[in-house]
């Protein structure tokens, strides 16, 4: 049993790679779900974001989450001190995760990056103002059928 890579909150560590510290803050549910892709078994990312995006669930899943990843890389400690460190520095504790299952994070940004252009590649906000408008305008006019409409398109 070793140590973590980085200290919980050490500010040498986030200088190292610091790509990876500020997507931790900023997008901390990415590293969250990438560091438990790594880590633990194929498919727990996705797991892994569903639940913590639950309320009152998340209480459970980010201390499991950090265990996970502890007992996975064999670094010493116990569930009471993952309890302490996620919910006293959450993005500390997500950062010191996501180091320890091996992101770095100018694949990450890089990764983010593709993400959000393959996202809003071909959105335009123009033709979608437009057919909002048009729709709401439909819908004014026949509520019936707009509701109808609808359930037809599931």
């Amino acid at each position: 049993m070793g140590n973590w890579k980085v200290g919980l909150c050490s500010v040498g560590g986030c200088l190292n790679d610091w790509k990876l510290c500020v997507i931790s803050w900023c997008f901390p549910i990415h590293v969250f779900g990438m560091a438990a892709e790594e880590a633990m078994d194929k498919g727990d990312g996705v797991r892994c974001i569903t639940l913590a995006a639950l309320p009152f669930v998340n209480y459970c899943v980010l201390p499991c989450w950090r265990s996970g990843i502890r007992s996975s890389k064999g670094v010493e400690g116990n569930i009471f001190f993952d309890i302490l460190a996620v919910y006293c520095c959450l993005p500390c504790s997500i950062y010191q995760g996501g180091v320890e299952a091996g992101l770095d994070g100018q694949k990450e940004i890089d990764g983010l990056v593709n993400k959000i252009t393959k996202a809003v590649k071909g959105f335009d906000p123009k033709k979608e103002v437009k057919k909002a408008k048009d729709d709401t305008k439909a819908a004014a006019e026949n509520p019936k059928e707009a509701v109808t409409g609808e359930m037809d398109r599931k």
